[in-house]
C-alpha cells in the first residue's frame, strides 16, 4: 500500500543513510504513484455538475458579496483539490528541513487558543502582543 507515508519512510531511509536528499528515481516512482493515486480519487469522487447551468446555458447566481457561487462540492472531491498544490504536500520530500507535519505548529498555537477560549479576548492590543511576547520567547526557550 503506498501512500504519504512512504514517501516519509523513503526521506527517513536517505537521512539515515546520510544523504542529503532522495534519490531521484525514488522521486519519479512517488510522484508517478501519487499522479495515479489522484487520478483514481477523481474518477472515484467527480465534480459535481451544475445540472441548471448545463441545462439551460446560464451563468452561475452572483451571492450578496457579488462572487460567483457554485455547487457545493463533496469534502472528498474538496481534499483532492487541495492535494493537487503537489509542491506543498510533498514539500518534506524535496527538503529535508520541512516537517512530515505540522504539530510543532499546532502546538504552539495551542496556548492561545486556551488563552482565547478561557478570556475571551484581550482587553487591549497592547496585552495580546505582550502576550504574543513572552509565549514567543517561552516557546523558542524550550525548543
Amino acid at each position: 500500500m503506498w501512500g504519504l507515508l512512504t514517501a516519509k519512510r523513503e526521506v527517513d531511509q536517505a537521512k539515515a543513510a546520510g544523504l542529503r536528499e532522495v534519490p531521484p528515481d525514488k522521486i519519479g516512482q512517488i510522484e508517478a504513484e501519487y499522479t495515479r493515486l489522484m487520478e483514481q480519487g477523481y474518477q472515484a469522487n467527480p465534480k459535481q455538475a451544475n445540472p441548471k447551468v448545463e441545462a439551460d446555458n446560464v451563468e452561475p447566481t452572483l451571492d450578496l458579496a457579488g462572487k460567483r457561487r457554485g455547487v457545493k462540492q463533496t469534502s472528498d472531491y474538496n481534499l483532492l483539490r487541495r492535494l493537487e498544490q503537489r509542491d506543498q504536500v510533498m514539500a518534506f520530500l524535496y527538503d529535508f528541513d520541512v516537517p512530515f507535519d505540522n504539530n510543532q505548529a499546532e502546538r504552539d498555537v495551542r496556548m492561545m487558543k486556551v488563552k482565547q477560549k478561557v478570556s475571551g479576548c484581550f482587553r487591549t492590543l497592547a496585552s495580546a502582543h505582550t502576550f504574543n511576547g513572552i509565549r514567543s520567547y517561552l516557546s523558542t526557550m524550550h525548543k
